[in-house]
């Protein structure tokens, strides 16, 4: 039986609880700010960027994993310096290893540090069972086990509880009243609560951020001073650690020290950073167990005698080092997955992350948070475990820029979700399933969206569909209406349509041609970017032409873990766009998916493979063609004229997976004269993520409030973006709320701004 609630009911109980996205929506502003000034001040001290810092940071750590034989001085180095190393194939045989050596030691205390090792493998669960109490120790960790709660953060365990609800809590606890903005003297109510625990424990328990294979070592990285307690006060010491937690050497340890806090909570480096190098002796004599200092250098623990005084206990302390396992070989040997083991546990994903801070931890993944918990919970807990916080991801790519290890996460979620569909594609929603099959066919989308826009027509009402009757849940965006015709049927683009190359002469298109790849949303429901884009393309010069028989090219099928339909939609794409000069598409997500996810789609089939990499290369998107082509406003301003918006009344939401290119801005600049005015949190996504907003509209809808609050801020009356379905949902939050700003995609603007005598 699950010891965790089913993923409806953890995400049900976080979608009532507003203090959840208040708390982390402040705690990532916060973190992001200082995060930023600290890796900054790294990169301008070690003369490396952060990029080269996390590669260097994920080279040590896949060197570990690929040479078995440092694993091998690990074990061999610890050993000789005191410790006992265990290896734990399986989760069970982790909690039974620990438990025996409780019963060895006749020990019925034991005190933890915060690990998510032993979340990962339910030990407090297993030892309970076992007739031994386990108390953690860390602040948060200790709160939540008195509330019968889980962590909700890696590094932040009690995250999703505000200090009214830390009050409440203890309030219950010692029958008496706490002032909640007295955080002092809760945290010393705590302190002195935990204090005789650590000296009546038999064992501690802690985790390990490294371990260091040419020392022995382990290093543990903290804020608060209980692991110093933990590991040195009670007779045994346990250390329970992925083996993934291995480097060779010391230097790469402290290459991962130097990214781990800055990573976590924004330090500068964390209060403790401890090496631990072997058991205490109860002497203190030095000659085993030196401990290393905060600032990492050599000396001896202070004398200790509460160690001394333990009932029954040796001189020496008894130290074991669990090593578990617990999927992670599976993991090591699967290329696609395999990186997913440089992580260094710093939660950075979770902090940048625009779900995870409307629902916390507890809905956004399963023990393991943020998007390396929709990475590892398969391996580690089964692929059913996986499967329901997939949901929740906007694939907006943030975890990856943040990553201190390289890790590509972005990439690895979308593998995930393949293996969860595959694993069991009747579990995917039924609305979804319906929609897929329905979007496959380029004939049954079209009929199926005109007896939709038939239907609704008495409903339309300046563009939208105002008075459709929609569930509480939806309320929130007002839906675009159908258009009577969508825009491949528009008179402009009939004029420049291209019926398909008939195959048996293999006719190519002609090379000078561009191909105009309009997007399943805009052709469908927003004809007026692909008009906007062909009239802007036409301005530049180009010859351009509408192949008639594309459709969708996959990328919805790719967001669901539906590889045959992406595969069969994305062959198709490469069948109607094959040979053009250049293709651009309006839609940023497209070339994006045409670009990169192509190339992973069509892996192993060479063939395809070769035809999906040369389509990559003629494939780019509406902004960068024109910041290539356009001319100059100079002399665009004899055949065009200029609308009555200027610059400093526009804002911009570049689309988030290519957030960090300045080339929408640019753009703007260049044609306009001025920059547009900076959006706070521009780079956050905007919430639409596909299928997110109609499978958890509660999520998208909290996104996009705070991407619309960062918006009226700017007092500007455009906002631009480069992607239909941003427009779309940003376009339709806007106007339920009646914001004081248009929205628009770039061509529709630009087609303004520049129109036709």
């Amino acid at each position: 039986m699950s010891k965790i609630p089913a993923f409806p009911q953890r995400l049900s109980t976080a979608l009532g609880d507003p203090s959840i996205a208040e708390g982390l929506a402040d705690f990532q502003e916060r973190w992001q700010g200082n995060r930023n000034r600290h890796v900054s001040t790294l990169e301008a001290r070690s003369g490396s960027s952060f990029a080269e810092l996390a590669h260097q940071t994920a080279t040590a750590k896949q060197r570990a994993r690929e040479h078995p034989e440092i694993l091998q001085r690990f074990c061999q180095n610890a050993q000789s310096r005191g410790a006992q190393v265990l290896r734990a194939a399986t989760a069970e045989e982790a909690c039974q290893a620990i438990a025996q050596i409780c019963r060895d030691h006749q020990a019925r205390l034991v005190v933890k540090t915060k690990s998510m090792a032993t979340e990962e493998i339910f030990l407090n669960e297993h030892l309970e069972s076992a007739g031994i109490s386990a108390v953690e120790t860390d602040l948060g960790e200790w709160l939540l086990q008195c509330a019968q709660d889980r962590p909700s953060h890696l590094i932040v365990p009690a995250i999703h509880k505000r200090r009214h609800d830390i009050a409440k809590l203890l309030e219950q606890i010692y029958a008496k009243a706490f002032n909640p903005d007295d955080i002092q003297t809760m945290a010393r109510v705590v302190r002195t609560e935990l204090r005789p625990r650590f000296m009546a424990a038999g064992v501690g328990i802690t985790g390990a951020n490294i371990l260091i294979a040419d020392t022995g070592s382990v290093v543990l990285v903290t804020n608060e001073g209980n692991a110093g307690l933990t590991l040195a006060v009670p007779p045994v010491h346990i250390v329970l650690a992925g083996w993934d937690k291995l480097v060779e050497t010391t230097a790469d340890a402290l290459q991962i020290v130097q990214l781990l806090a800055k990573s976590a909570t924004g330090q500068v480096i964390s209060s403790y950073t401890q090496f631990i190098h072997g058991p205490i002796r109860g002497d203190f004599d030095g000659t085993t167990g030196a401990a290393a200092d905060s600032s990492g250098s050599a000396g001896n623990t202070p004398k200790n005698p509460a160690a001394l005084n333990h009932p029954g206990t040796n001189t020496q302390q008894k130290l074991y080092i669990v090593l578990l396992d617990n999927g992670r070989s599976d993991i090591a040997a699967n290329p696609e997955f395999e990186s997913v083991l440089s992580c260094i546990r710093c939660g950075a994903c979770s902090n940048v992350c625009p779900p995870y801070q409307v629902v916390g931890g507890h809905a956004f993944g399963h023990v393991y948070t943020g998007a390396i918990g929709l990475v590892t919970a398969g391996f580690h807990h089964g692929w059913e475990a996986a499967a329901g916080p997939q949901s929740l991801c906007v694939s907006c790519g943030a975890c990856a820029k943040v990553c201190p290890a390289e890790i590509p996460l972005p990439q690895q979620i979308l593998a995930v979700r393949a293996k969860v569909y595959a694993n069991d594609p009747k579990k995917a929603k039924r609305s979804l399933r319906l929609g897929m099959r329905i979007l496959r066919s380029r004939r049954l989308t079209a009929v199926t969206i005109s007896a939709a826009g038939i239907l609704t027509a008495p409903l339309r009402s300046q563009g939208t569909l105002k008075r459709l009757p929609l569930p509480k849940k939806f309320r929130w965006r007002i839906p675009p209406a159908i258009p009577p015709r969508p825009a491949r049927r528009l008179k402009e683009l009939k004029a420049v349509a291209e019926p398909p190359a008939r195959k048996p002469n293999g006719r190519k298109p002609a090379p000078q041609k561009t191909a105009l790849f309009l997007q399943c949303i805009s052709d469908r429901l927003v004809p007026s970017i692909p008009l906007a884009s062909l009239q802007l393309l036409q301005a530049c010069g180009a010859d351009v032409v509408i192949p008639t028989s594309q459709h969708c090219c996959g990328l919805p099928a790719i967001d669901m873990g539906d590889l045959k339909s992406a595969r069969q939609m994305a062959g198709s794409t490469l069948d109607v766009l094959e040979g053009y000069d250049r293709v651009v598409t309006p839609a940023t997500s497209c070339a994006i998916a045409i670009k990169h996810d192509y190339k992973q789609l069509f892996a192993d089939d060479p063939k395809q493979l070769s035809r999906a990499e040369a389509l990559a290369e003629q494939t780019v998107d509406l902004v960068t063609y024109l910041n290539e082509k356009l001319p100059t406003t100079d002399d665009l301003t004899s055949s065009l004229r200029r609308d009555s918006e200027s610059a400093d009344q526009i804002t911009v939401h570049p689309f988030c997976q290519n957030n960090t290119d300045t080339s929408l801005s640019q753009l703007l600049e260049k044609v306009c004269g001025a920059k547009p005015i900076p959006l706070p949190e521009g780079d956050v996504c905007c919430g639409f993520g596909g299928s997110v907003s109609l499978s958890n509209p509660e999520v998208s809808e909290a996104i996009l409030n705070r991407k619309l609050k960062n918006a009226a801020k700017t007092q500007a009356r455009v906002l631009v973006t480069d992607n239909p379905g941003c427009v779309l949902h940003i376009r339709g939050g806007a106007q339920a709320q009646k914001a004081p700003f248009q929205v628009l995609h770039i061509a529709e603007f630009l087609e303004q701004y520049l129109r036709d005598r």
